[in-house]
This record gives structure tokens, C-alpha cells and sequence, in this order.
């Protein structure tokens, strides 16, 4: 759509929008906004226009030196809701129909003083599941569609810059980023009265020391302004589950249809293309459907696949394998075309000065970051690889060479937060000199949202377990045999984070993950919820004298797999520790 399309869009809507809202408030607000209804408009309808532009224009792995089209290479996204599922389309009018009759609902959720006439939806997605672009589309349907609404959309990761405040100041500092003039008590009539459709992308995304913060902010604001359809992307975490008004759906894995049509529009060779979708019917997607389910793992698997022909079953040498390909020759358009290096380094240096940049800014939880950062960064990677390298040449190399760090609008960032995790994880189990223990803890917090902890673990299981895991675990075993052993297994390390406790939940936690261990966190928090709401019978069951059964039988079975777990990695142990004698055995005999 070119600019003069995109002015009459945003004109049209603001028209609209503006129109529905002094038609449906009361006087007062109605007689106030007569006087700046034609600024208003004005403002809605530059930031439209402004936004569309934005969200119509985008860069993927293939096309890093050049923005293209969204549409050109946009694949439709489903939605899981509960057992149905939903399409965009389907996403968008039941974000946006309005509820003039009985307050909505979430599915699942008690009517407990629930005033909410519009929906609230938080889609949740693996890492590269396509949640930006299915939210950046989102945007664009909306105003072409003659919905009656001002679509706001917001990156959440640009709070990580500001001082902390609610969702309404967010919004009117989102105009304001737009060079659009709206006042916060302006912000506060449209919110109340459904103006707005509020769209926040990346909840994972805020620093963690901050998201408690916004998870209120966000649970507040929906109950807050009941008439505002407000939908929420990110990765799936726990903390969401208390946000009373959402509803909670999924990103549909891509199946091998949409997988080949997300093949067919990329910007590669044909050929690269078409042996590769023969490739994914014969075997491949069978082989690595947990890749291909990823919208962008399927690009970098095709761009690897093009340059060496086969593909790891392991995430991590497969990650491997992909900067090889961007090291070596990276671009599968232009057959023989090499970029230049700039910093002269071999590609062992080069990742590992990578890794030690990408362990920096996640500590740092700098998922995006200005030039300043981004030097910081740079500082910090040269002195904990011990290599001395020039920082425009770096930067060259990271945003030209290989691409894997690309600019977005004042900001850097990795071409996908992946990256950065896959080689913050190799930092921790090839770089470091000292014991990895404390790092481990530090990543451990973002173990919902992020792979960092299990990356590692896929790289060197005995460091992930012996140096961290086994230690933090030891205490479980020493949990009495006695009647109480479950409740005190239960409040203290298996569901409930104390102060005390928390190091040893976060691991039990953890070695669910890693293992797929069932009853899962789900289940035995919604069974330790139950029995904490009859108290009477929690108290029953901490002053019985015999093994407990019912809802507690979960735990038991629960303790049982840690605790098996705990054993199998002591094996482990023994057996390297054992292999280690039988090797320095045969070297002193030779």
C-alpha cells in the first residue's frame, strides 16, 4: 500500500473511531472533547499511519540487508483456544466485537466481580514461534478491516529504558514516541470508554526484576478499563496465570503445509527450496518436527540445509552449524558469494567473543540495546575473552558479516533472542574458568521464557548437573521419613518459594523441565491450591500418621521422580569420575 493509501487508511479510521465514541459517552465527556476533536483525529491519525508503515515493513534472516514487505512473506497463523482452533481472523473479532449486554469471561474463569464488556487475550509462544509478526499483522488487519477502534501497539521491551509506571502512561509515551500530542486524562477517556485496542507485544521480553511490576500493572489495567480489548504476547510463564480477565491461548504449531509454504516465500535459490521441501516429505519434518514447528528455525534450518546439506538432531550443534553458515558464506541468494571479515578472526575467536558479548547483555537482560549498551557490551566480551579487537570492526561483523545483530529503529538486537541464549550457553559451559554455579543461578530465574539452562544442559550435562543441580538438591534428601514428609516436601520445595527455599524450588522446578517429568508444575500447583483452600484438611493431613492419599498422592509421586533423578545424576558421577581413574590407569601404564 504506498503513503497516500496509508493517509486515507489512518484518516478513515480516526473518523470512525472518533465517530463511535461521541456516540456512546456521556455529555460531559462529549462537550470536552468538542473542542479538540480535530487535533485528535489529527494525532490518531499520523500515529496510524506511522505504525502501519512499521508493521508493514520487516526484516527476516534471508533479507537482513534489506527491509521486505510483510505480506510477501507472512504465513497464516492459528490459534489454539482451549481445544478449538482459531484463526487471526477469528483472534481479531473476538478481540474487537463489542459487549454492550453481560461483561465477558475468560473460558475457565469464576464471574468474580467481572465488569470486563471486552476481551482480554494473552497469546503465548515458544522462542521464534511468530508472535510479532502474527501481532504486527494483527495491526495491519485491523485497519483495513471498518473496525470503530484506535489499535496502540506497544514493544514491551522499550520499558526496560524508563522508569517504572503503569500501562496508561505507556500508552501516552507511545504517542508521544510518534511525535503525536494526547494528554494522559484524554488517554484515561478513551481507555474507559473502549476507544482503544491495546496491543503488547513481549511480556518475556521486560527484564525480570521488573515483571512483577507489569504483571500487576497489566492485571490492574484490565480490570481497570473493562471496555478496552487488550491482547498480550509472550513466552509461557506462570505469572500470567494471575492475571484474572485473560483468556490464555497458544500459537498453534506450523504443520508440514505451512511449514513448505513458509519455505516457498523466503528469498533463496529455487533449487536450495525445492530440495528441501522433497526433504521435509520424505523424512525430514518426522525427523525434527520439534524444529519445524518453529517458524524460525525453519528459515535457519533451510539457509544450514542449503549451505551443508544435512541437519543436526541437537539444538546446540545446530545452532553451531547456522553460524558456520553466516561465518562462511551466510547469504544462499548469490551462489559463491562470500562477505567480508572484518576483525581478521578465525571463527573459533570470533565465537568465542560472541558468546562472551551475548552472556554480557544477558546478564545485563539487555534483549535490545542503544549504541551506548552495546559498546558496554563490547567492553565487557573483549576482557572475558581476552582478545583485543576493534569496535567498528565487531560491530561490522556482527551487523554485516553475519548478521546476527540487526538495527531496530534506536536500538540493536540479536536477529532472534535465540542466538543470544544459545551463546550465553556456551559462554557458561566452554568459556568460563571458574566454577559456573553462580551464573547458573542467575539464568535459572528465566528458566519459563527462556532455553539458556537447558541449551547448557544439552552442551554439558555433567556441568549443568554436577556443579549445580546436585548441590542445591542435597537437602531434599534429607527430608524426614516421617507423617509430614510430604507436606514438608511440598510447602518447602516442591510448589511454595520461600526465602529459604526458593535456590531449591526453582531446581526442582528445573529438573521437571529438563526431564518432562509428570505431574508437571501445572498440576501440582493446582492440587496445593486446592488443599490450601480447605485448610481444615491440610491441617488434617500435616497431623496424619500415615501416608497420605488423594490429592497428595501427586507429591509422593512427585518426590519420587526428583529423587530418582537425584540418584541417576550421582550415577553419572561415579560412572566419570571412574571412566577419568581408568584413563590416567592406562596412561601411566603405556
Amino acid at each position: 500500500m504506498d503513503l497516500i493509501d496509508e493517509k486515507q487508511l489512518g484518516t478513515k479510521l480516526s473518523q470512525r473511531a472518533l465517530d463511535k465514541f461521541l456516540s456512546i459517552v456521556g455529555a460531559e465527556i462529549s462537550k470536552k472533547w468538542a473542542s479538540y476533536r480535530n487535533s485528535l483525529e489529527k494525532t490518531f491519525s499520523i500515529y496510524i499511519e506511522n505504525k502501519y508503515t512499521w508493521c508493514s515493513i520487516v526484516r527476516n534472516i534471508p533479507n537482513d540487508l534489506h527491509t521486505v514487505p510483510i505480506e510477501d512473506i507472512y504465513v497464516r497463523n492459528f490459534v489454539l483456544n482451549g481445544e478449538s482452533l482459531s484463526t487471526e481472523a477469528d483472534v481479531i473479532r473476538d478481540l474487537l466485537e463489542r459487549k454492550d449486554g453481560q461483561p465477558t469471561v475468560p473460558q475457565g474463569k469464576l464471574q468474580l466481580e467481572s465488569h470486563r464488556r471486552a476481551r482480554a487475550i494473552f497469546v503465548q509462544g515458544r522462542a521464534g514461534a511468530g508472535k510479532s509478526f502474527l501481532l504486527r499483522h494483527i495491526y495491519i488487519q485491523i485497519c483495513k478491516s471498518d473496525i470503530d477502534r484506535i489499535p496502540v501497539l506497544i514493544e514491551l521491551r522499550n520499558s526496560n529504558n524508563i522508569k517504572l509506571t503503569d500501562i496508561s502512561n505507556i500508552i501516552q509515551k507511545e504517542f508521544e514516541d510518534h511525535g503525536c500530542s494526547i494528554s494522559l486524562a484524554q488517554v484515561h477517556d478513551g481507555l474507559e470508554n473502549g476507544l482503544f485496542a491495546v496491543l503488547l507485544d513481549g511480556f518475556d521480553e521486560l527484564k525480570w526484576n521488573i515483571q512483577s511490576h507489569y504483571s500487576i500493572e497489566i492485571d490492574k489495567f484490565s480490570k481497570k478499563f473493562g471496555k478496552c480489548p487488550i491482547l498480550v504476547t509472550g513466552r509461557p510463564q506462570h505469572e500470567v496465570y494471575s492475571w484474572s480477565h485473560f483468556e490464555i491461548m497458544k500459537m498453534s504449531p506450523f504443520d508440514i503445509d505451512r511449514v513448505q509454504e513458509l519455505v516457498s516465500v523466503q528469498n533463496i535459490d529455487d533449487s536450495i527450496k525445492d530440495n528441501f521441501k522433497t526433504q521435509l516429505r520424505e523424512s525430514l519434518f518426522y525427523t525434527h518436527r520439534e524444529f519445524l514447528e518453529i517458524p524460525l528455525l525453519v528459515i535457519v534450518m533451510l539457509i544450514t540445509f542449503g549451505e551443508i546439506g544435512a541437519i543436526s538432531s541437537k539444538k546446540h550443534e545446530f545452532f553451531d552449524d547456522v553460524l558456520g553458515v553466516l561465518w562462511r558464506k551466510h547469504d544462499a541468494r548469490k551462489n559463491g558469494f562470500e562477505r567480508q571479515k572484518y576483525t581478521g578472526l578465525e571463527l573459533h575467536d570470533f565465537r568465542k567473543l560472541v558468546a562472551t558479548f551475548s552472556i554480557s547483555s544477558y546478564l545485563g537482560q539487555d534483549f535490545s540495546f542503544t549504541d551506548r549498551k552495546f559498546r558496554e557490551h563490547y567492553q565487557a566480551a573483549c576482557g572475558l575473552a581476552g582478545l583485543d579487537v576493534e569496535f567498528e570492526l565487531f560491530f561490522k561483523d556482527m551487523t554485516i558479516s553475519t548478521c546476527l545483530i540487526v538495527e531496530d529503529g534506536d536500538y540493536f538486537k540479536f536477529i532472534h533472542r535465540s542466538f543470544q541464549e544459545f551463546f550465553a550457553a556456551v559462554y557458561i559451559c566452554e568459556c568460563m574458568n571458574e566454577s559456573p554455579a553462580e551464573i547458573l543461578d542467575l539464568v535459572a530465574r528465566r528458566f519459563e521464557t527462556d532455553n539458556v539452562i537447558f541449551i547448557a544442559h544439552s552442551i554439558k550435562r555433567t556441568l549443568v548437573e554436577n556443579i549445580w543441580l546436585l548441590p542445591i538438591l542435597s537437602e531434599i534428601e534429607g527430608i524426614d521419613d516421617g507423617s509430614h514428609r510430604l507436606v514438608e516436601y511440598a510447602s518447602k520445595f516442591g510448589v511454595v518459594a520461600n526465602s529459604k527455599s526458593s535456590r531449591i524450588s526453582l531446581a526442582v522446578r528445573i529438573v521437571r523441565a529438563l526431564y518432562d517429568l509428570e505431574p508437571g508444575d501445572d498440576l501440582l500447583r493446582a492440587r496445593w491450591d486446592a488443599l490450601w483452600s480447605s485448610k481444615p484438611q491440610l491441617i488434617q493431613a500435616m497431623n496424619m500418621q500415615r501416608e497420605m492419599v488423594g490429592d497428595w498422592r501427586v507429591f509422593s509421586k512427585d518426590l519420587s521422580n526428583i529423587l530418582s533423578k537425584i540418584e541417576a545424576m550421582k550415577q553419572r558421577v561415579e560412572q566419570e569420575a571412574a571412566a577419568k581413574l581408568a584413563l590416567l590407569g592406562k596412561a601411566s601404564r603405556s
